[in-house]
């Protein structure tokens, strides 16, 4: 997963995404400030894309730079802030609405069909990232004066 922030007139900033990976200390912040469990409502409301779970967590990514930032100031237009999923979370995401019980046949077709949109799109997302990449100097090691059989030259 990840969140993309582009503040009008700001420079953009994006921050990868794990939600295992965030410290109690601000898994216990966000719960604080939307009422939501962590590990259960806050991650299922992050992923309907509420806008209280997205705020909390950008809040929460800001702090880790500006740790004086208050709750109250982090105020967005909706289209500055972009959480995308990677291609194995939204195929989790597709499991769980197939399994779903009790939902209506045609809402469970329809949220098939949006999930199965965003996997294309993050597939083709992913295959341009790859095609980005520089292959002719992978696994190339760029020289350095330290490496065995160099002495360092005296400064």
């Amino acid at each position: 997963m990840r969140l993309t922030y582009s503040p009008e007139g700001e420079t953009t900033q994006s921050w990868p995404i794990n939600l295992g990976r965030l410290r109690v200390a601000e898994c216990e912040a966000i719960e604080r400030r939307t009422g939501l469990a962590y590990g259960t409502e806050f991650k299922e409301a992050l992923l309907k894309g509420a806008t209280t779970a997205r705020r909390a967590l950008l809040w929460t990514l800001l702090r880790r730079e500006h740790p004086r930032t208050r709750y109250e100031d982090v105020d967005f237009f909706d289209d500055e802030l972009v959480l995308e999923f990677d291609v194995a979370e939204l195929r989790e995401m597709r499991a769980g609405a197939e399994a779903e019980p009790g939902i209506d046949e045609q809402r469970r077709a329809m949220a098939l069909a949006a999930i199965d949109a965003e996997i294309r799109t993050a597939e083709q997302r992913a295959a341009d990232d790859v095609d980005q990449v520089d292959v002719t100097t992978l696994g190339e090691v760029p020289g350095s004066e330290f490496l065995p059989g160099k002495a360092p030259s005296a400064s």
